[in-house]
């Protein structure tokens, strides 16, 4: 056989031996063929590339990539090796190393590629010129971590050798291992936990673990419960945690991170991670705890659903809440009747209310407690409750809620203020628990009677019942201790209500003409007249008298109830009173009324008022109901008169004029014999209008405005105006009436004949309408009848309109009702309750009617029969647990004649569902022309009542509270033939024998075949023991078992699939928790339904038959839950390929074992048909045939089909030159059928059956590759619906798998020093000799061969100094002492490790005794250290690696060769940042050494000496000038915390920086043509250099520089170092002589703003500017700008520039105008100052005024003894003076004249130079006027009026003011003119 050659032998120095002496001379001529080509190319190390540790965890701990080889033939140059990871694994950190020498590659990475795709690094090497030394091997150590969470499967590492940007030969290599995910769980074995009390607390038990044995550091863990499970005393592995508790999605959940200082130690697949906490809830019955874990704490990279545990807690009975009475009580708790209520709307009357519990103990009660009557409310502040056997207590008002409060209205009147609002519905919810059997009571306040205030408002409400007295008390919740609705028995009254008087209409518009008479009839509800005495009052206007008053039962005035109703006539008040006749909500009152005759033509509008009392004992309701009808006194009769209006029914029934309900005769009932105010839905009618024609007729136009009372015209009453005919004098008219509808309740009829109607002519209108639904109510409707010549504008508002003739006003009575059909129980809580298993009844199913409601007066439609609807179908839908036995009885009644039975049997009956069809009862074409069919019915009349009376049965399987039971009704319309239908919920609550069956969760996950969940419980509900338990259950399960979890007894199943069990019987009031456990056959993946039943001998022993399903329908069928199976989701498949040894034999030793292998150990769910896809053998490993097995479950073999056997042989049986696949290997295949692995949450598995091999034996053939070989596939699998399983397509491999090879003779490793002791080197210290160790430990036998070598690897900077080495021998190898040649040693790889090959003693090995195996010898060799630059600054570390190497051998396959020996020295490459250091005196500098992770000693000696600094940088500052120069420090030299040895020299130079003695300054401005700047530097050696705008001034090198042009300068000084440093800039300037770009114009005028803008603009910088206005400069104003302000009138100005020389210039005079002028009528204030030695006229001190732009004249006359000679006038402003402005003529010495010329301001007039005799004093007085924050002050001395203008002379304000002081508001900014009517003027400026 050829065999494969799989390593490179380091050729051109070895060959492998053949079999025969030709072979080696043939190995001999291709060796000197090698060493002359020297070809770039590698030999991998044995066994590498590989990961130190397999597989790849994601997000766990870093792995090492051990890529190890040696390059051959020659140098690789620009050695890297480029290195592309798997998608999600990231770099760590990267280092190289020579291994025979240990020292360390200089490398260089550069990383590329992102993690989604897969990172890249190409490794430089840096080391020895970028090179990789011929023969010297090195290893990249390369760290990896799966970084991120991806996806599970085989991962490739491609590595590249290369030589710049070629591949090296046999550079290349991929190695594959698995990445994999920590299979995290979190799982109990607790199952069921039974708490035996609700007060209980339990530990329960979780484990947290990895499925596989691959760790994980950390997770996440989440416990969910429902909201009344409480979790605490967490704890792991007994040390206490706090979970985050929150709620989220109904649910609670109790979250913990538990990161890797939280665990301690990984998570692995041990139960060592044991948590613990206590469960306990509030709630009864079953409560899940679930669980889940997540992968890593921090993030979801794999989440698993843990084991769930079932907290079964006791089910006790449920509460039975029964009424056991409700009364009225005085203060001494003594029962009164509603007749002693107290009436007065104050005075409280308590209410006592008891319930007995029998049933098991109730809380959280809810009592519902009403007035049921319209004149009532509840005191709340004095309530009080009792249980019985405990304290009397008030409620708080926190434990009330109120439900309704009181509100006003006209249905029951309008409340006084301390009744609006009150309460008089309340709920009541109370703490206290009453255990079984015991009482609770209320006391409850309420206020009755007299608390309502109607005044004047109507007060009305048709029913027949206006509630007073009652009571509705009820418990409407009950909650068991566990939270379960318990039993609440409802009813609609405790109390039953008495019955208040009132009106049930608004009465119609009463119209009446001078004596006329009329009678009145008012539908009225007389109420309880037993208990009290009602009394009905009627009040009218003068001219209406009261002719007689009465009550009767019916409309038409008959009927003999009342006739003894005591009536107190009256003129214009009269009563009438009952007493004694019951509770009555229908009867009429009868008023018949006359009009006074009319003596003026006036009508006169006005009211009739009705109401009611009630009189209880001493106190009288009054008013309590009422209402007001407008009555018209009619005696203004124009234009036409209003004869009659009414309405009539044209939709009328069967005549019945005996009334008996039957039709007569089938013939329509006849007008005058029927009602014509009653319509129903869909009746049809007319309105009729008669009138008269009055003088002097002509008229054109009839209205009749109308106004409907309590309906709507366009849903109720539809009029029909098309078709409304008109009669003149009985003869039918031509003409159209229309019909205008305004609102929805207001419109007008019009008819329009063109002719004129002439006088007396009797006018008679129909129009028809149609009734489309009901109000229920009786209405009325108001009409006007008028004429008019020509058409009325406005109809519904025309009084005074003098077109319309006309004021007469009418009223009909209408009544609309729709049918109110009713389908009813027999009470009002509609609520049944059985007790047991007894049929209950007969009794009333309930009834069916139309027109139940009342509203409606009966006797409805009197004489005719209507047949309006039927019943047609009655329907009863059971719920489950109940039957109606034996046929129903139909009883019939119409409202007059006996009540008629019949019964009948159901036409169909369907699981409870029973539909009877009434319409068989029935004659449906009887219409009373001929005879009734036998045995039947009429059709219903329009009143009919159906009451049904039969037999239910309660069966224990009844719900126990609340079941619904549908009562359903079909009318049916004979006419239309339409149907209707209503369904009346009723609530069947059954108390009787039973139990109750809850299953702890609705849906169960199927994780494997056999299933565990859910629990059951099962609760006796009463105090009798349970006899007979069966358990059933109908689905796709079998085997059931059930677990007892208080005993722990095991039921197992009997009969039909093994799914009956009988289990012990229940004790009364007991609960019991049965763990359930079964094989689920998976089918329906969508979901199982399983239904749970339990059925016993509740009356009497049974044995059921156990080979059939049970039946529901059954007596002792007693309660039914279900859950759903649904198989789990979470399928996940998982395998591997192993072997049984990490090592394998040639296949002439024995084959070996590897196995394919699926297990469900990481999926939640089950596995079904995993598979081996592409299942890949390595080259040169070939199945025997024969040996597969499968292995299923663990530890059991069974031999393989034999097609899957023979695909084996087929696929791997040879060929082994190269990889073979095969498609797949299924274990269904190897099963022979579907194999199905269950999930790790299948409690009931083990790991044995969630594992499944193939095993397979393999022979090894010579052509194995030795590095290692590698099997590999890609895994699938699906979930038993047939999803595909997580997982699917993921690639693994196995472990490497290495041959087993032996040697000849091995080393021990060798030992490697440095002869200094230092085991460092830098750029000082260079020169070493390194002290090899070799020991020899086997190999006693065989001789060393010539190809036997030492090789040493180094860093490429060391190297053998020479070209010889010296050994010397001891013991049996005492002799040896000799030099010898080195062989190679320039060989440096691209990863700069030198490979240096020394010479090995061979032949005084084979000559010394056992081959000289023990005997230690030495090599000494002397090495060089260069260093380059600080290209090892980032990889300080590096190795000496020293080995043998030496042959190996696989089985009878020809050797190989590979290292021994192989020993390690670490040695340090110090870098300094700069050799030697320069530091400067008194500067604070750093001395770094640029090795990372450098951690040495600095000191000033070599030895000895004080510890200066530890550190890689040593901040440092020189203080002693005198030590200047070159001196040499020293550290030790210590990298990561390891010390090399000894201390390595570092040379530093002290020296000083320059400096500025004088800088230049910022700024110079220059007023000649040249200038000098100076400075001055210190420093060593200093030079200088100026600049010009950046540029070198060439020969300009001193301390000074002479300039003559602007710009910026600065210089620079230099020393020796050099070192150089900069002054700071000086910008330069020349004199500039300003002129002027923007000069001031000569005149500017403003006349609308407040201020005015001057400014210039002048050339050159750094100008100075002062403006000047009149002559004067201005203070403050040194910018180009300035404004002026009209506030101080017109001037001149001007403005100076200069620059810093002095230079300046002066501006335009500008004369500034603020339009003084054009104020008219505005004056100027003169203010004359004369000395007392002169008088002047005007005299001054008083206020003078001269209006602007005129002249102001005075004369001055001195005194006696005082002369005018040297006198002088002046003013306060430049503008006026003697040298202009001023006018003087001088009349004589003592008199003279001042003309002031031309004012246009306010000036103040100085008189000086009257030569005085003394000094005299001058008083000054003042008026003026001025502004100051927002206030005007004007001062004057005498009352004046002031006024205020705007700069355009409009007037903004006029003031009168007193003498002395006046302020008032200030008008918006701007400047203003003030005048004084007396002459003063002045302008102010408001800011």
């Amino acid at each position: 056989m050829k065999r494969k050659s799989t390593h490179n032998l380091n050729a051109p120095f070895f060959c492998l031996w053949r079999k025969s002496r030709t072979s080696l001379l043939l190995c001999m001529l291709l060796l000197a063929t090698a060493i002359a080509t020297q070809a770039q190319k590698v030999n991998w190390t044995s066994g590498y590339p590989k990961l130190d540790e397999v597989p790849l965890v994601m997000l766990e701990d870093e792995r090492a990539l051990l890529i190890r080889f040696t390059p051959l033939n020659a140098d690789i140059n620009n050695a890297t090796i480029e290195i592309t990871l798997p998608p999600q694994v990231d770099f760590g950190a990267i280092s190289g190393t020579r291994v025979l020498t240990s020292t360390p590659l200089n490398i260089s990475n550069t990383f590329g590629g992102a993690l989604a795709t897969g990172r890249t690094a190409s490794i430089a090497i840096t080391s020895n010129g970028n090179k990789l030394l011929r023969n010297t091997e090195v290893e990249i150590h390369v760290n990896v971590k799966a970084v991120s969470c991806g996806t599970p499967g085989a991962a490739n590492f491609d590595i590249q050798v290369k030589a710049g940007a070629t591949n090296v030969m046999d550079g290349q290599k991929t190695i594959t291992t698995n990445m994999v995910k920590p299979s995290i769980a979190i799982v109990s074995t607790d199952g069921t936990i039974n708490f035996p009390t609700q007060a209980s607390v339990n530990t329960v038990t979780y484990y947290l673990k990895t499925n596989t044995a691959n760790k994980a550091s950390s997770a996440k863990v989440t416990f969910t419960t429902d909201l009344v499970t409480t979790l605490s005393d967490f704890k792991l592995k007994g040390v206490p945690f706090t979970p985050v508790e929150a709620t989220v999605g109904g649910k609670k959940t109790y979250t913990y991170a538990f990161t890797p200082s939280a665990l301690g130690s990984k998570i692995d697949d041990t139960n060592d991670k044991v948590i613990t906490f206590q469960g306990a809830s509030t709630g009864c019955g079953s409560h899940l705890v679930e669980a889940s874990v997540q992968y890593p704490h921090d993030s979801d990279c794999t989440t698993a659903t843990g084991s769930s545990v079932t907290l079964a807690f006791p089910s006790p009975p449920l509460p039975n809440m029964e009424h056991i009475s409700t009364t009225y009580v005085n203060h001494a708790d003594a029962p009164i009747t509603s007749p002693q209520v107290n009436m007065d709307g104050t005075t409280p009357t308590i209410v006592k209310t008891t319930f007995r519990n029998t049933g098991g103990s109730a809380r959280n009660i809810r009592l519902h407690f009403r007035n049921y009557g319209s004149y009532n409310y509840l005191d709340i502040s004095d309530i009080y409750m009792q249980v019985e056997g405990g304290p009397k207590r008030k409620i708080t008002a926190s434990e009330i809620t109120e439900a309704s409060n009181k509100t006003n209205g006209e249905t029951f009147g309008y409340l006084k203020p301390s009744a609006l609002g009150k309460p008089y519905a309340i709920h009541i919810l109370i703490p206290e628990e009453v255990p079984a059997g015991k009482t609770i009571t209320f006391w409850v306040p309420t206020i009755n009677g007299d608390i309502y205030d109607n005044t004047t408002r109507n007060v009305y409400h048709n029913y027949g019942t206006n509630t007073i007295n009652g009571i509705t008390s009820n418990i409407i919740q009950v909650k068991s201790p566990c939270g379960d609705d318990g039993i609440a028995l409802a009813q609609a009254f405790r109390i039953v209500y008495l019955n208040a008087p009132h009106y049930r209409e608004l009465p119609p518009s009463l119209s009446l003409k001078g004596g006329q008479t009329k009678k009145q009839t008012v539908f009225i509800a007389p109420g309880s007249t037993n208990e009290a005495i009602t009394e009905f009052h009627v009040k009218t206007p003068a001219w209406l008298t009261i002719l007689s008053m009465k009550i009767t039962s019916n409309s038409d005035g008959t009927g003999v109830l009342y006739g003894q109703a005591t009536v107190a006539p009256g003129a214009t008040h009269a009563s009438v009173s009952i007493q004694n006749r019951g509770n009555q909500g229908t009867a009429y009152l009868h008023v018949e009324y006359k009009a006074a005759p009319c003596g003026l033509n006036v009508n006169q509008t006005d009211q009739v008022h009705y109401w009611a009392n009630q009189k209880w004992g001493a106190q009288t309701l009054e008013k309590i109901s009422q209402v007001f009808q407008e009555a018209i006194h009619t005696c203004d009769i124009v234009g036409i008169s209003f004869d009659e209006f009414y309405s009539r029914r044209t939709s009328k029934g069967l005549k019945d004029t005996n009334n008996d309900r039957v039709p007569d005769d089938g013939s329509v009932a006849p007008d005058n014999e029927i009602r014509h105010d009653l319509f129903v839905a869909e009746d049809e009618g007319y309105f009729y209008w008669k009138g008269t024609i009055q003088a002097p007729g002509g008229y054109k136009y009839i209205d009749m405005p109308v106004k409907a009372v309590g309906f709507r015209f366009d849903s109720n009453v539809v009029p029909d105006p098309q078709n409304a005919t008109v009669t003149l004098n009985g003869t039918p008219a031509a003409g159209q009436v229309t019909f205008a509808r305004s609102t929805i309740n207001t419109g007008y009829f019009r008819y329009h004949y063109p002719a004129g109607l002439t006088t007396h002519t009797i006018v008679e209108i129909k129009v028809p309408f149609k009734i489309r639904s009901g109000t229920n109510n009786p209405n009325s409707m108001d009409s006007e009848l008028y004429v008019s010549a020509t058409p009325v504008s406005n109809p519904l508002n025309s009084a005074t309109d003098p077109a319309r003739k006309g004021k007469e006003k009418a009223s009909l009575p209408i009544g609309t009702y729709n049918l109110d059909r009713l389908n009813w129980w027999n009470n009002d809580a509609i609520e049944e309750s059985f007790p047991d298993n007894n049929p209950k009844g007969p009794f009333s199913l309930g009834y069916t009617d139309i027109f139940h409601s009342g509203k409606f007066p009966s006797p409805y439609f009197p004489k005719e029969v209507r047949f309006h609807e039927y019943l047609e179908k009655l329907e009863f839908k059971l719920p489950k647990g109940y039957r109606i036995i034996d046929p129903l009885t139909i009883q019939y009644y119409n409202g007059s004649g006996p009540i008629e039975n019949t019964t009948l049997a159901p036409a169909s009956s369907t699981g409870g569902h029973m539909i009877y069809d009434v319409k068989n009862l029935y004659d449906l074409t009887y219409d009373g022309s001929g005879a009734l069919q036998a045995g039947k019915w009429q059709r219903p009349d329009d009143f009919w009542r159906l009451t049904t009376r039969g037999k239910i049965k309660a069966l224990p399987s009844a719900k126990r509270d609340a079941s619904i039971m549908k009562r359903i009704s079909t009318w049916k319309n004979p006419k239309t033939g339409q149907t209707h239908t209503h369904v009346r919920d009723v609530t069947f609550k059954y108390t009787g024998p039973g139990n109750s069956l809850e299953v702890s969760v609705p849906e169960v996950p199927a994780y494997g075949p056999t299933v565990s969940s859910p629990a059951l419980t099962v609760t006796n509900q009463t105090s009798n023991p349970i006899q007979d338990m069966w358990f059933y259950f109908e689905g796709n399960i079998s085997d059931v078992k059930l677990k007892d979890a208080d005993a722990g007894t095991i039921y197992n199943g009997t009969g039909l699939g093994n799914r009956w069990v009988k289990v012990a019987n229940v004790p009364g009031t007991a609960s019991k928790t049965f763990e359930m456990s079964y094989t689920y056959n998976f089918n329906d993946c969508t979901g199982d339904k399983v239904k749970v039943y339990t059925g016993a001998g509740f009356n009497s022993a049974w044995t059921p038959n156990t080979d059939a399903p049970l039946d529901p329908e059954g007596d002792n069928f007693s309660a039914i839950d279900s859950f759903i199976i649904k198989p789990s989701a979470d399928a996940t498949v998982a395998g591997s390929i192993t072997a049984v040894r990490d090592t394998f034999k040639h296949e002439s030793v024995e084959p070996y074992t590897i196995k394919v292998n699926f297990t469900t150990a990481t999926s939640t769910g089950a596995l079904k048909n995993p598979e081996m896809k592409d299942f890949t053998v390595p080259s040169g490993q070939v199945y025997k045939a024969g040996s597969a097995r499968l292995e299923y479950p663990t530890g059991t073999l069974t031999p393989i089909p034999a097609a899957l056997e023979a695909a084996l042989v087929a696929a791997f049986g040879a060929g082994e030159d190269a990889e073979r696949t095969i498609a797949s290997i299924k274990l269904a295949d190897a099963k022979g059928s579907d194999i199905i692995l269950p999930g790790n949450l299948d409690t009931e598995a083990t790991d044995a059956d969630r594992t499944a091999s193939i095993v397979m034996e393999f022979n090894a053939k010579c052509n194995t590759d030795f590095t290692g070989i590698q099997y590999k596939g890609q895994i699938a699998g699906m979930s038993p619906c047939g999803t595909v399983a997580a997982g699917s397509g993921t690639h693994i491999v196995s472990r490497k798998l290495y041959p087993n090879v032996t040697y000849n003779y091995l080393f021990e490793d060798i030992k490697i020093a440095p002869v200094s002791g230092t085991h460092a080197f830098n750029e000082l210290q260079t020169q070493d000799t390194l002290k090899l160790t070799i020991k020899k430990i086997t190999g006693t036998v065989n001789t060393m061969v010539p190809t036997d070598h030492l090789m040493l690897r180094m860093p490429k900077e060391l190297n053998v100094e020479g070209d010889s080495i010296f050994y010397r021998g001891s013991g049996s190898m005492s002799g040896l002492a000799k030099r010898d040649t080195i062989t190679y040693k320039d060989s440096v790889d691209a990863q700069g490790v030198r490979y240096v090959r020394l010479p090995m003693p061979i032949n005084e090995y084979n000559a010394a005794a056992n081959k000289g195996v023990g005997a230690e010898i030495t090599c000494h060799v002397p090495v060089k250290y260069t260093p380059n630059g600080h290209s090892r600054k980032d990889n300080p570390v590096d190795s000496i690696i020293a080995s043998v190497n030496i042959y190996a051998i696989f089985g009878s396959c020809p050797p190989i060769v590979v290292p021994v020996g192989t020993g390690k020295d670490s040695i340090g490459l110090f870098t300094a940042k700069e050799i030697p250091a320069r530091l400067y005196v008194g500067e604070l500098d750093t001395i770094e050494i640029l090795s990372a992770g450098f951690g040495g000693s600095w000191y000033l000696e070599k030895a000895g000496g004080i510890l200066q600094h530890t550190g890689k940088k040593w901040p440092h500052a020189p203080t002693d000038s005198t030590k200047l120069g070159e001196l040499m420090y020293y550290f030790t030299p210590v990298i990561d915390g390891h010390n090399f040895g000894g201390r390595l020299p570092y040379p530093v130079k002290i020296w000083i920086h320059p400096w500025f003695i004088r800088n230049l300054d910022p700024m110079k401005y220059i007023c000649k043509d040249h200038d000098t700047l100076f400075v001055k530097g210190g420093g060593m050696d200093i030079k200088y250099q100026w600049f010009h705008e950046g540029s070198a001034i060439a020969g300009a090198t001193d301390t000074s520089l002479i300039v003559r042009k602007p710009g910026k300068y600065h210089v620079e000084i230099t020393d020796t170092v050099p070192e150089t440093v900069s002054s700071d800039t000086m910008e330069v300037y020349f004199r500039e002589i300003p002129v002027f770009i923007k000069d001031l114009p000569l005149h500017a005028r403003e006349c609308d703003n407040w201020r005015y803008l001057l400014s210039v603009e002048t050339t050159g910088k750094f100008m100075t500017y002062q403006w000047y206005r009149n002559g004067l400069p201005i203070p403050g104003a040194t910018k180009n700008s300035y404004y002026a302000l009209a506030k101080d009138s017109s001037a001149f100005f001007r403005v100076s520039v200069k620059n810093p020389c002095g230079d300046s210039i002066v501006s335009n005079q500008c004369y500034l105008s603020f339009c003084d002028e054009k104020i008219d009528g505005i004056n100027r204030l003169i203010e004359l100052i004369v000395p007392p030695s002169a008088e002047t006229n005007p005299r001054p001190g008083q206020l003078i005024f001269v209006k602007s732009q005129q002249d102001f004249t005075f004369t001055i006359k001195a005194k006696n003894g005082y002369s005018l000679k040297y006198a002088t006038v002046t003013t306060d402003s430049p503008i006026w003076n003697e040298q202009g402005g001023i006018k003087r003529t001088i009349l004589s010495d003592s008199v003279m004249e001042v003309t002031i010329l031309t004012v246009t301001r306010n000036l103040k007039v100085t008189v000086s130079g009257v030569s005085p005799v003394g000094n005299q004093e001058i008083i000054r007085k003042v008026s003026r006027a001025w502004a100051y924050e927002g206030k005007i002050y004007v001062e004057t001395d005498r009352p004046t009026t002031v006024y205020v203008f705007t700069t355009m002379g409009h007037l903004y304000r006029r003031e009168k003011v007193q003498a002395g002081l006046t302020t008032f508001d200030a008008p918006q900014p701007g400047v203003y003119f003030v005048k004084f009517d007396n002459g003063y003027s002045g302008k102010i400026l408001i800011e």
